[in-house]
């Protein structure tokens, strides 16, 4: 049985996790925060969905030392929770890199599951040599696989393309193995891409008035800022030509701007409804998963929170209409297609105005 280990008690690393003990591997997942390594049998992947439902139930798992568990392991996913934003997230990044390798077997092999900018994979080629002495550019034992939420990359890459056919059956076949430069390029297309067609929405929607989006067309925040944690590590080490810049740069612009107007309209709808603000309960209703890898969800819910106060006070997370018992009128944010469905799906409660954090805002 393949030994592996998945550093990072995070939404992604659990899932992966999860595929890997159903795919016959013995797998150890890593909690960093308490530098313990469980057992994650395939019966418990099977009992506990989520990392969440699992940290929850804090069900009895045989456990051993990290040292132990990393020493042991033929294969090392890295999957962090990344908590810090800009240059401190690069650096606790780096931190945790170096700890989870440290005493990394010479025939072990690490997958970078977390993501990176434009030739990012160097710089931890580099670090894993200099902490764990192995050379991955003439070895397979450096992969990435930069995972994303329920996502698993179609494509592995490694250097000159070199396959592991050992990894691609643990991860459940149908694996591409590329290049290591093309592996973080494809990344970055895919992220561009998809926030080319939030910001023109955003920006196509921002003059509509009243006029509403059609179902198709109708993004939450929470969808919008998908992979902006990526979209910011490839603007700090990008180098190439200046339209794609200009790309990169205007995306982070627009979702910082929609963030700004989305706040704004709170006012906007408290004076179109001829609320007064002091008899106003101003609520977020956003469902963020705060086990994932990437804070950027939380970074932008601390945004919107702080500016929502600066308008109107107080902000409450709503979760349900009930235990809200006022004379107040709630004014709720949905910042998620699934929150606004419990929203309108939830007939009890106080009188409620609800804003959809999509493109086409009250301004």
């Amino acid at each position: 049985m393949v030994k592996v280990t998945v550093y990072g008690y995070s939404t992604e690393g659990y899932a992966l996790a999860s595929r890997l003990a159903e795919n016959g591997a013995e797998v150890h997942l890593v909690d960093e925060s308490t530098a313990s390594a469980v057992r994650l049998r395939p019966e418990i992947a099977k009992t506990y969905p989520n990392v969440a439902t699992l940290i929850d139930d804090e069900p009895l798992l045989d456990a051993k030392p990290v040292r132990t568990a990393v020493a042991e392991a033929r294969y090392l996913f890295f999957t962090p929770r990344i908590r810090k934003a800009g240059a401190e997230a690069r650096t606790e990044i780096s931190l945790k890199f170096k700890d989870a390798t440290a005493h990394l077997s010479e025939d072990s092999t690490v997958v970078y599951g977390a993501p990176v900018g434009m030739g990012g994979n160097a710089e931890y080629m580099e670090l894993l040599k200099h902490v764990a002495g192995i050379d991955a550019t003439e070895t397979t034992s450096y992969h990435y696989y930069p995972l994303e939420g329920d996502r698993q990359p179609d494509a592995i890459g490694s250097v000159g393309g070199r396959e592991d056919t050992e990894l691609a059956r643990l991860l459940g076949g149908g694996k591409e193995f590329v290049d290591m430069e093309a592996s973080e390029r494809m990344h970055a297309v895919r992220v561009l891409s998809k926030f080319s067609r939030v910001i023109s929405a955003i920006e196509i929607y921002r003059n509509s008035g009243r006029s509403p989006m059609p179902p198709g067309d109708e993004v939450f925040l929470d969808s919008m800022i998908d992979g902006l944690f990526d979209l910011q590590l490839i603007k700090d080490s990008y180098q190439g030509a200046r339209a794609a810049q200009y790309l990169i740069n205007g995306s982070i612009r627009g979702i910082e701007g929609y963030v700004r107007r989305l706040a704004d309209s709170v006012r906007t709808v408290i004076r179109e409804n001829g609320l007064k603000v002091s008899r106003t309960e101003i609520a977020l209703a956003w469902s963020l998963d705060r086990h994932g890898m990437r804070s950027d969800k939380m970074n932008i819910f601390q945004n919107l929170t702080d500016r929502l106060q600066s308008h109107t006070g107080t902000v409450l997370e709503y979760a349900s209409r009930q235990g809200f018992y006022s004379d107040k009128t709630m004014l709720v944010v949905a910042c998620s297609r699934a929150d606004y469905n419990s929203i309108k799906q939830d007939p009890d409660g106080p009188d409620i105005v609800v804003i959809k954090a999509v493109p086409a805002i009250p301004e």
